[in-house]
């Protein structure tokens, strides 16, 4: 499975800490090291430099270089502009298609606070299994939501699938929705709170 990190946002929500010249994922919370590398590293105790690629913006690119030295340069991708999430994961996706074909890609975001990397690659194993059973599906991973919050989306979900872990269909997205809704989402137990990008993808493009 290859591995798309996405570097490239502003961080705006964290506003004085995180600022368009020193983006939360460049910036050391909750450590001495920067995000970047705290996520880079973790993904590193499992996987080959090789399959992982980071997407961030021409402002970050060069301070990445500089603290990630086994990242080759033909895996730092800097997107021509920023135009959101999506489009960061349709360029990067677009490029690695170019290069390696139709693999499995994993997409995850570089602020992720990870407290059980155990558990943690756990789930990335079972989604390279449920892609490799479902090469056609796009498998999101969600997490369970411990408070109502009006500043994600949500993932309504339906039947189970009997596997190790948890494999729900999707039913449908709510994005950003009111605190009414986020409350009545939060106490129906039939959602999960969708963070940014942690998404599995095998698609043909």
């Amino acid at each position: 499975m290859y591995l798309l990190i996405l570097a490239g946002g502003a961080g705006t929500r964290l506003w004085p800490i995180s600022r368009q010249n020193n983006p939360k994922q460049i910036s050391e919370l909750f450590s001495t090291e920067t995000m970047i590398e705290r996520t880079w590293k973790r993904l590193r105790r499992r996987y080959p430099a090789r399959q992982i690629f980071i997407c961030t913006s021409g402002e970050s690119a060069k301070f990445i270089r500089k603290v990630l030295p086994d990242l080759s340069s033909a895996n730092l991708l800097v997107e021509p502009r920023a135009c959101g999430t999506a489009a960061a994961i349709g360029y990067g996706a677009a490029r690695i298609l170019a290069k390696h074909g139709n693999v499995p890609l994993f997409v995850v975001s570089s602020d992720h606070h990870i407290q059980n990397e155990k558990e943690y690659f756990k789930v990335l194993h079972q989604v390279a299994q449920t892609l490799k059973k479902h090469p056609a599906k796009t498998v999101l991973v969600g997490v369970k939501p411990v408070y109502a919050e009006t500043g994600y989306g949500y993932i309504k979900f339906r039947k189970t699938r009997n596997l190790k872990f948890p494999i729900y269909e999707a039913e449908r997205f709510i994005e950003k929705p009111s605190l009414e809704r986020a409350r009545e989402f939060f106490g129906s137990g039939n959602y999960y709170g969708m963070p940014e990008c942690l998404v599995g993808i095998r698609k043909r493009y």
